[in-house]
């Protein structure tokens, strides 16, 4: 695999000591990203509510207020994080009713890839990604890691309609789907209520 993409990464890597993420004359030393260079665009944690509601902060551009003005968050965006409700609630439900050999993996990509855009927001995780692991330091942007994440939850999404279509089909009436709801609505119930409380406290 290192063989085939090597017209690739070869040509990065040579060209990343005349880019700015090897030259010192951006704040970036001994072709190091500094820490506040390497973590701007991180993705607060509060813009998660943009998952199910696109118009929270805003939705890109002009309109767009979410962490601007902050040293820490991100000045501008075109587009907000979402994926809706319904990709939402089947992600959820896959967890719920389908074999843990389906969901497991994407599920822990899932996770991990939204841990590591937080940046600097979660920096118990970035840090020593960012000081330890090679390459990681060329590294900005860590919102970017919302690729993965959100198409990790398109695959849970689709683990859970499938497994939806397979119980309609073979008329299995199966308790888990009605605990599965039962949870699901919970955890809407107090996302919505959490989503009302940060209305109300922050306007």
């Amino acid at each position: 695999a290192l063989m085939i993409s090597a017209v690739l990464w070869m040509s990065v890597l040579d060209y990343a000591k005349f880019s700015v993420r090897g030259s010192a004359a951006t704040g970036i030393a001994g072709g190091t990203v500094d820490w506040e260079y390497a973590t701007g665009w991180s993705f607060h944690p509060m813009e998660s509510i943009t998952f199910l509601f696109p118009h929270f902060m805003g939705f890109g551009g002009q309109t767009y207020w979410g962490t601007v003005g902050t040293p820490r968050g991100k000045p501008f965006t075109q587009n907000p994080m979402y994926f809706g409700c319904v990709i939402f609630f089947l992600a959820l439900l896959s967890v719920f009713i389908a074999r843990k050999a389906k969901w497991g993996f994407p599920l822990t990509l899932a996770i991990i890839a939204l841990s590591l855009s937080f940046g600097r927001y979660f920096s118990v995780l970035y840090g020593p990604l960012y000081h330890v692991l090679p390459f990681f330091d060329k590294f900005r942007a860590p919102v970017m890691a919302q690729v993965l994440f959100l198409l990790t939850m398109c695959i849970l999404a689709a683990i859970g309609l499938e497994n939806i279509i397979e119980r309609i089909r073979s008329k299995k009436q199966n308790e888990k789907i009605s605990k599965a709801l039962t949870w699901i609505a919970g955890i809407v119930a107090l996302l919505g209520l959490l989503t009302l409380t940060t209305v109300l406290l922050y306007g």
